[in-house]
């Protein structure tokens, strides 16, 4: 991931995305990467670190765009004032899980599953024991009484 972005000339603020061995554990220091583009390999699929691209959009429109071009959709965070955008951003992204201005929306009793490749179904929640339930349909006639 730290090639490919250096590729596109994106600017790393911080972390710089070192790889650091800690006894047999490897950690990701946290990144920001500026100008990153559209098409890069970060922007497109699913990173499992901790990097935060930040790109400059002038209409809202463009950023939903910009977020919904990837396969995948696990998760989305919105950090902002304004309420409007809360709810265009909330209607408009499609992933499973959406956080407004929280880093950690996730929690055992809230389905948690994502959209496109990033998951069917749910776990957890009502939604998530609706897989493990048997629905059954009971149809009955009874003749009216003569």
């Amino acid at each position: 991931m730290n090639q490919h972005s250096e590729e596109r000339s994106a600017r790393q603020d911080f972390g710089k995305g070192e790889n650091v061995k800690l006894l047999a554990y490897r950690l990701w220091l946290a990144r920001r990467d500026r100008n990153v583009s559209g098409d890069a390999k970060l922007m497109v699929e699913e990173p499992f670190a901790p990097v935060m691209p930040l790109l400059d959009f002038s209409k809202l429109d463009d950023v939903i765009a910009a977020a919904n071009n990837t396969r995948y959709g696990l998760a989305a965070y919105v950090f902002t004032n304004d309420l409007t955008v809360a709810w265009r951003m909330a209607e408009g992204l499609e992933a499973g899980i959406i956080g407004i201005n929280d880093p950690v929306p996730a929690t055992p009793q809230c389905p948690f599953g994502g959209m496109k490749e990033s998951g069917l179904g749910r776990e957890g929640g009502q939604e998530g024991i609706t897989e493990y339930l048997e629905t059954k349909l009971v149809g009955i006639s009874v003749a009216a009484a003569s």
